[in-house]
């Protein structure tokens, strides 16, 4: 099963990185603080691109309280996800992900079960729009917490104007709904600024809140 060391691993025998972005997300659960994500995003010299995540969120509702952890590792090349390696606590339920290139297709093993998955799949960390030709209105993701996929519904909202790090920023506005129901704003470069979902009846918001690059 995946775990830290095994991603930390992956990292360092992929193609030397030529530049890198860090992004954190705050995330709110029902307008409360909840917690943070953490992405950074390596462009390599091969071309391929490597995104790493971290996301810890405490929610307490009442005398309950939830908590969630994930640690995930992709790979995109030429647009399509090649590799990843995630390891997720939902709460004290367990689960991990890993996806190689196989023979034909995609080899996944998800809490311990092997599959082989064909076509092109967007991965549910949402960072970056699929390819312009897989955007609907028919989507196919692959969750990255267990592996499972999920038939969805793209849409295109509109360009709409948010705040993001205290400026103004014109996004485009992306809806998915079907197996979730999520929505997505993305900049002018194409990056993830704001995030909403349904979780279990909960409104789950992530907003881009700092922002680097080397």
């Amino acid at each position: 099963m995946p775990s830290r060391i095994s991603i930390l691993m992956l990292l360092m025998i992929a193609p030397f990185a030529t530049a890198e972005e860090r992004r954190t997300f705050t995330v709110s659960v029902d307008r409360k603080p909840s917690g943070t994500t953490q992405l950074s995003i390596q462009k390599r010299d091969d071309g391929s691109v490597v995104a790493t995540t971290q996301a810890d969120v405490t929610v307490r509702i009442a005398f309950i309280t939830y908590k969630y952890a994930f640690r995930g590792m992709e790979v995109w090349k030429n647009g399509k996800l090649t590799e990843v390696a995630t390891a997720t606590n939902d709460n004290g339920r367990k689960h991990s992900v890993t996806l190689l290139p196989g023979r034909e297709g995609l080899d996944v093993v998800a809490d311990g079960k092997a599959s082989n998955l064909k076509g092109d799949f967007w991965l549910t960390t949402y960072w970056k729009l699929p390819a312009e030709g897989q955007r609907g209105p028919k989507v196919t993701l692959l969750d990255a917490d267990t592996g499972k996929l999920i038939e969805a519904k793209l849409e295109r909202v509109g360009k709409e104007k948010l705040t993001v790090l205290s400026e103004v920023a014109e996004c485009e506005h992306y809806r998915l709904s079907g197996g979730v129901q999520v929505d997505l704003w993305f900049d002018a470069d194409g990056r993830l600024v704001r995030q909403e979902s349904i979780e279990e009846g909960h409104r789950t918001v992530l907003e881009l809140s700092r922002l680097t690059k080397d």
